[in-house]
């Protein structure tokens, strides 16, 4: 009898935690790209990419990050806890910013003035993830 009832809390346990650990509402695929600044590779910028949605979705689907190397190349990783690589897949507003974390070469914070608004608080950017991904999500700024 003992037994029986411990079979029956481990079944209940994991049916409550979900049987499988990554079972979200939404499919991800991989992305990366190049940033470059007037034709320049541009280092330490933030990407992030925002899902766009319809009127029609109610669910809250994560946002993407990844920081550029000393080439302008960067690979997304999904903000939740489990931190897989990729996007959610659909369209969506991209973000790209430059020294928020003070990481400039003189050590001051520089925040969005070193890029024009049009490319994060206002951006114009846009990208589609594709179901199987894409490795090509690239983004030439212009400075002025």
């Amino acid at each position: 009898m003992m037994l029986r009832a411990g079979l029956v809390v481990v079944v209940l346990a994991l049916l409550l935690a979900g049987c499988g650990g990554g079972s979200e509402k939404y499919k991800t695929a991989p992305v990366s790209g190049r940033v470059t600044l007037d034709s320049k590779p541009l280092a330490d910028a933030t990407v992030e990419f925002v899902p766009e949605r319809g009127k029609a979705e109610k669910d809250i689907l994560p946002s993407s990050v990844g920081v550029t190397t000393e080439d302008g190349r960067y690979s997304l990783v999904l903000e939740t806890e489990s931190k897989p690589t990729g996007a959610v897949v659909g369209k969506h507003k991209v973000f790209i910013t430059l020294g928020a974390s003070g990481s400039s070469k003189d050590s001051k914070p520089t925040f969005h003035q070193q890029l024009p608004e049009r490319y994060n608080r206002r951006t114009e950017l846009r990208c589609e993830v594709p179901a199987d991904g894409r490795s090509d999500a690239n983004f030439d700024l212009k400075s002025r």
